[in-house]
């Protein structure tokens, strides 16, 4: 099916020449973080509250020992502040990928794969506690970041971060920023505690929903995240006719460097359209955290 602008008021083809210089300024910034600090609170904060007696206890045991934060929740952001192995906070996906099949990081070397993999070794296999809860607080932020849909995405336009958001309400900057944060902020933490959100989105599912998220693999986790990031309603990229990509731009494949970038508004029916999806990732990544923790910590 080919993909194409959700509305005339979601793509502009020719920005105004400021809008231009701007995007060119943003073009090497670095990348957002998945979720932003609230949402990885919230993934955090859910696995905590979804864990085995005798897995919370060795979560609070290992953060009673951090010298910087207090709860677990808190300590998920710290692979955030500053940003550390930063190729592993991600999934790079070529264009004409249409699902992901495995677990693999190539052609690069390491990424959200091998972060999940490594840290959860650590955690079960280290006989030094502070290697444990380094690595505790590496998991949580990874089991958030690979459920974050346009963290598997493409490598040219860094996840959506080179699709420059309009500078007005209720978003502004990038659309790698809008799923990172104002999405979730505006449809699903609205000004509450994260307590209280997590309580909330736990709720809503039962056993058989629960034991269906824990059986699963993180090739699960990615895929599901990317099959979100190219539905047409995201407005991410667009299928092309020739080559068969899901492509940058109607007209154009790739973002290559010094290439205009592509202009997208977010209004209020976008975050209605995606709210819940973005809740059902989050309440996804907490409870599939808390079973890897129950696993590795609970037995």
């Amino acid at each position: 099916m080919r993909r194409t602008p959700l509305s005339a008021s979601t793509r502009s083809a020719s920005w105004p020449a400021w809008t231009a210089l701007v995007a060119l300024a943003l073009f090497d910034a670095p990348a957002a973080t998945a979720w932003g600090p609230q949402g990885h609170r919230l993934v955090c904060e859910i696995a905590f509250q979804e864990l085995d007696d005798k897995a919370r206890t060795q979560v609070i045991a290992l953060i009673r020992s951090d010298p910087d934060f207090t709860t677990f929740s808190e300590s998920c952001n710290w692979p955030d502040n500053p940003r550390q192995r930063t190729t592993e906070h991600f999934l790079n996906v070529p264009r004409h990928y249409t699902y992901v099949g495995r677990e693999s990081c190539r052609p690069a070397r390491r990424c959200v794969f091998t972060g999940i993999r490594d840290d959860r070794r650590r955690l079960e296999r280290s006989s030094s506690p502070e290697r444990q809860l380094e690595a505790l607080k590496f998991l949580g932020h990874w089991v958030g970041d690979v459920h974050q849909p346009l963290h598997v995405s493409f490598k040219d336009d860094l996840g959506g971060n080179r699709i420059v958001e309009s500078e007005e309400p209720p978003c502004d900057g990038n659309l790698h920023r809008v799923w990172d944060s104002c999405i979730l902020e505006e449809r699903v933490i609205q000004g509450r505690s994260i307590g209280d959100v997590a309580a909330e989105l736990r709720s809503t599912i039962d056993d058989e929903e629960r034991e269906r998220l824990h059986d699963s693999t993180p090739v699960d986790w990615a895929d599901e995240s990317f099959k979100i990031s190219i539905r047409d309603d995201v407005g991410y990229c667009f299928d092309l006719d020739a080559p068969d990509v899901c492509g940058y731009d109607l007209d154009n494949p790739t973002l290559d460097p010094g290439e205009p970038l592509r202009g997208f508004s977010v209004d209020e029916a976008y975050l209605d359209l995606h709210g819940d999806r973005v809740a059902r990732r989050v309440l996804a990544a907490g409870v599939r955290l808390a079973g890897l923790l129950n696993e590795s910590l609970g037995r």
